[in-house]
C-alpha cells in the first residue's frame, strides 16, 4: 500500500519544464487539502499571487522568478529590444499584483538586471539570454530554500517541547494564520470554522521535516 503523502512531501512552488508550467500548492485550501495548480499563463501567475494561492514572501519571489522565465521563453523574436520590450510588459504587469511584496519586486528586477546584463551589454543572443533567465530563476528558487532552511534551524534553539507559546493571528482572503511568538514558527491557513480562539499554548514537539527545516506542533485549550 503506497503511504499517503503529506504537505511537507511537496515542493511549495516548482518548475515543470515538461508541462511548460510553475507548479504550486494552492495554499488557499490548506490545511484541509492538498491540491497542486500548474500556472501556464500570465493571467494565472498573477491571480495565485493576488488572490494568495501562493504565500510567503520568499515562495512569492521564486514564483515570479520561474514564472518571469517561462513568460521570456515563449516569446519569438531573435532581436533582443523586441524581446525586452514584451519582457517588461510581463514583468510590470506581475508585479502589480502584490505592489506591496517586497520578494516580488525583488526577484523581478533581479531577473530584469541579469536580462540587460547579458542582452544588452554583452550581446549575447536572444537564445542565450532565455538560458540565462532559467539558471537565475533556478539561483533564486535554490537561495531561498537555503535561507528558509537556515532561519528554521536558528529558530529551533528558541522553543522546546513544554514551552509555553504566544501566538498571534493574521487574516488573509478567506483563511486565518498564526504565528509563534517571536516569529519563530508560521502555520498553514485555516478556514473560520478552524479558527484558533487560544493565544497561549504549549509546544508538543519539534520534529525535523523529511525535505528540510522542522515542524512545530503545538496544543491549544479552546
Amino acid at each position: 500500500m503506497e503511504n499517503q503523502k503529506n504537505i511537507l512531501d511537496y515542493d511549495t512552488v516548482a518548475l515543470d519544464e515538461a508541462q511548460d508550467a510553475v507548479i504550486i500548492i494552492d495554499q488557499t485550501l490548506l490545511p484541509g487539502k492538498i491540491e497542486l495548480i500548474a500556472l501556464h499563463t500570465a493571467q494565472e501567475m498573477w491571480d495565485a499571487i493576488y488572490l494568495l494561492k501562493v504565500r510567503g514572501a520568499p515562495a512569492i519571489g521564486v514564483a515570479a522568478a520561474l514564472g518571469i522565465y517561462l513568460l521570456a521563453n515563449r516569446i519569438e523574436t531573435e532581436d533582443f529590444e523586441e524581446f525586452y520590450q514584451k519582457f517588461t510588459e510581463y514583468k510590470e504587469y506581475l508585479d502589480s499584483s502584490r505592489p506591496t511584496a517586497v520578494n516580488l519586486s525583488w526577484a523581478l528586477k533581479r531577473m530584469d538586471a541579469v536580462a540587460v546584463k547579458a542582452g544588452r551589454e554583452e550581446h549575447k543572443t536572444v537564445a542565450k539570454v532565455k538560458e540565462i533567465l532559467h539558471d537565475e530563476a533556478l539561483q533564486i528558487r535554490a537561495e531561498d530554500v537555503e535561507v528558509c532552511r537556515k532561519i528554521g534551524e536558528f529558530g529551533l534553539e528558541l522553543v522546546k517541547p513544554g514551552d509555553k507559546i504566544q501566538i498571534t493571528e493574521y487574516q488573509s482572503y478567506m483563511n486565518y494564520s498564526y504565528i509563534i511568538e517571536p516569529a519563530v514558527a508560521m502555520s498553514g491557513c485555516y478556514p473560520n470554522s478552524q479558527r484558533i480562539k487560544a493565544k497561549e499554548g504549549t509546544i508538543v514537539s519539534v520534529e525535523k521535516a523529511p525535505l528540510s527545516g522542522y515542524v512545530v506542533i503545538a496544543e491549544f485549550e479552546e
